[in-house]
C-alpha cells in the first residue's frame, strides 16, 4: 500500500497540546484518534517480534507504538514511541509503511475506563538486528509491557495457535505475502 501523502499548509505554525482526563476521554469519545504503530521483524526468517502490552485496551500479545502527536509526521511518531517504548533511536527511514487499520475499542486503561475509542493507525514494519532485538527487550517500558516476557519470536503458527488479536494475523500476511 502506498503511504498517505502529507501536505502541509503552514509549517511554521505548531500544532499540539494538552487535555485534562476529562476533556481527553470527551475528545476520543467524539474524534478518530490517529496512532502509529510498528512491528519488528525479520524478513529473511518470516518472523514478528512482539511483546506483551499489560495496559488497555490492547492487553496482550501486541506490535509497538501508540498515539500520534498533532504536528507530528507518521515516522517521526515512530521514532519517538520507539524511543519511548524500546530505548531505541532509529531513524525515520528505517520504517517501511504498511497499511492503515482501524479499530474500536470499548475501553481504555485510564478513566473513566467505559470511554472506548476509535482509532486509525498508520502500520510500519522495521527491520532490525539481533542486537537491537537484545536491546529493546531490555529497555521496554514497564508501564506499557510486561519485560518478564520481553520481545519473542512470532511466526504465523504461532500467531495463530495463541490466538493473538485477529489483526496480527492479517498484518503478517500482509508483509510477508502469504495469501
Amino acid at each position: 500500500m502506498k503511504e498517505p501523502k502529507l501536505y502541509v499548509q503552514q509549517p511554521e505554525r505548531a500544532l499540539g497540546g494538552f487535555l485534562t482526563d476529562d476533556a481527553y476521554a470527551e475528545a476520543i469519545q467524539s474524534f478518530i484518534i490517529v496512532c502509529t504503530d510498528f512491528v519488528a521483524v525479520d524478513r529473511k526468517r518470516g518472523v514478528f517480534y512482539l511483546a506483551k502490552r499489560i495496559v488497555h485496551s490492547a492487553e496482550g500479545i501486541w506490535l509497538f507504538g501508540g498515539r500520534q502527536r498533532a504536528g507530528e509526521t507518521t515516522r517521526e511518531s515512530c521514532v519517538r514511541l520507539a524511543k519511548r517504548e524500546l530505548g531505541l533511536s532509529l531513524s525515520p527511514a528505517s520504517f517501511e509503511y504498511v497499511t492503515m487499520m482501524e479499530e474500536r475499542w470499548s475501553w481504555r486503561k485510564l478513566e473513566p475506563h467505559d470511554a472506548g475509542c476509535h482509532t486509525l493507525s498508520h502500520i510500519f514494519c522495521i527491520e532490525l538486528s539481533k542486537e537491537e532485538i537484545t536491546f529493546a527487550a531490555a529497555h521496554l517500558d514497564p508501564k506499557e509491557y510486561d519485560t518478564t516476557f520481553g520481545i519473542q519470536e512470532f511466526d504465523r503458527a504461532r500467531i495463530v495457535a495463541e490466538a493473538v488479536y485477529p489483526r496480527l494475523v492479517y498484518l503478517f500476511d500482509t508483509i510477508f505475502h502469504t495469501v
